[in-house]
């Protein structure tokens, strides 16, 4: 049954990737070194769907790359390409950069794989310019995929590590996001509010923009109604670490979260409030959540101390989804009390802000529990394990008291209308795992041309 199921895969695979491009006609060219000019000049000599190889090295970028190529970028080996996003003059309103900004394309397949991407701006600069990685393109191109880099995401330095700005699908698998953030916590655990260990920039932001009015006008593509495994973006297989916002789904995302480890890491999804559109739905399942509630941790050499300050391991503000197969302890610490799993809000009733500002009619636009064209599409929670309470979420509101006080949050999420607990969701399936554009690697494809380029 296990070897049926492996060359359905295999199979599978094969054909979506058949679909995609002919990738065994590209030809693989390799920059010189790994420095911002030789990389630039390697990606200037490339065709669509050739292969970019980055040499093994330590390069510091002081500006970043802009490609609308649909090519692959490469580091040679896994583990020993760094690249620093080096900025020393940055601050929060001026300076940064974007160390790759690639556009998509229709025809072949936007890949970026095997680097360590790393910055050496100081800590809590607020950077909102800086990024590792950008994606754009059309919801017609072919899903980017994103894998098997290490991102270090110190508090705010950088803005951002990948931010997600096209509507349509991708694979972002077996990368390393972390934090190794110190701050205030050099001495010890922090004893203020809002002092942390890790980071609270943002690991992986997805924002459909304009196109997100699609996304909330057409059905949903949960499970298997994703029939080519094109439409959600999937994330998965991915470790996190220190993060305070690992990921953060905003305008007409459609995500697929499964099977990552998220460590003392929580992530959050935007409603129609401080956002125009809101998150579409999210399929969180067969994930690991693990919480230290004290201690101290060690990561590339610098130790820093638990707990970190985390409010929910996932809070959402908008749209439907999925809830299950998933490891959550309780999020319960001396130092920051006792926290929900899952925390739902309805921001509108209380903020002035987004296209539906102190809203006072139920429903709110786009909130929690709508789908397709605002209608009624309840978010499912169960077969969830752990010692916490992801089958009890916490309802709120904003808290911004921005509306003569505002509604009652449970007038707008109620159980068995906006969510059901113990019940799955009716007709869902798991969409294949592992994803099937993640199963074949380039080793199987080995290129017709091989030009190292000066």
């Amino acid at each position: 049954m296990k070897i049926t199921k492996i060359l359905w895969n295999v199979c599978l695979a094969l054909i979506v990737n058949s679909v995609f491009d002919m990738e065994a006609e590209a030809a693989t060219i390799k920059a010189a070194n790994c420095s911002l000019n030789a990389v630039q000049y390697a990606i200037n000599s490339a065709s669509h769907g050739d292969t970019v190889i980055v040499p093994n090295g330590n390069c510091s970028w002081s500006s970043g790359i802009n490609t609308s190529k649909q090519i692959k970028i490469r580091g040679e080996l896994k583990g020993s390409v760094n690249l620093t996003l080096s900025c020393p003059s940055c601050t929060e309103l001026s300076g940064g950069f974007v160390m790759f900004a690639i556009t998509t394309g229709t025809s072949y397949k936007t890949e970026i794989s095997n680097i360590n991407f790393l910055t050496d701006i100081p800590a809590g600069t607020h950077n909102t310019n800086s990024k590792y990685i950008t994606v754009s393109g059309a919801a017609t191109d072919k899903p980017p995929l994103i894998y098997d880099n290490y991102f270090n995401v110190p508090n705010y330095s950088i803005y951002m590590a990948v931010n997600y700005l096209r509507y349509g699908g991708g694979v972002i698998y077996s990368n390393v996001f972390e934090s190794t953030e110190n701050a205030c916590c050099a001495t010890g655990p922090c004893g203020t509010v809002g002092g942390n260990c890790g980071s609270w920039s943002p690991a992986f932001v997805v924002k459909a923009g304009e196109s997100s009015a699609i996304s909330w006008s057409t059905p949903s593509t949960m499970g298997m109604d994703d029939t080519t495994g094109l439409n959600n973006i999937y994330f998965e297989d991915n470790t996190i670490n220190n993060l305070g916002t690992a990921i953060d789904c905003d305008d007409g995302a459609r995500m697929v979260i499964r099977n990552n480890k998220f460590n003392n890491s929580s992530f959050t999804c935007h409603g129609a409030d401080t956002s125009w559109y809101g998150v579409r739905h999210v399929e969180l399942y067969d994930n690991e959540f693990n919480f230290n509630a004290s201690g101290t941790w060690t990561l590339s050499g610098i130790t820093g101390y638990y707990p970190l300050n985390l409010q929910a391991w996932w809070g959402n503000r908008g749209g439907t989804g999925v809830i299950t197969g998933n490891i959550m302890p309780d999020i319960k610490s001396g130092l920051w009390g006792n926290k929900p799993e899952v925390l739902l809000q309805v921001q509108q009733i209380d903020r002035k802000a987004g296209p539906d500002p102190c809203c006072s009619l139920y429903p709110c636009f786009h909130q929690i529990g709508r789908g397709q064209d605002n209608r009624l599409e309840p978010m499912y929670i169960w077969g969830n394990t752990g010692t916490g309470l992801p089958e009890s979420p916490s309802i709120a509101k904003s808290g911004y008291g921005e509306c003569g006080g505002g509604g009652d949050p449970n007038d707008y999420i109620q159980v068995n209308r906006e969510y059901f607990v113990q019940t799955a969701k009716p007709g869902w399936k798991r969409f294949t795992y592992p994803h099937p554009l993640t199963l074949l690697k380039e080793s199987l494809l080995a290129p017709s041309e091989l030009r190292i380029v000066q």
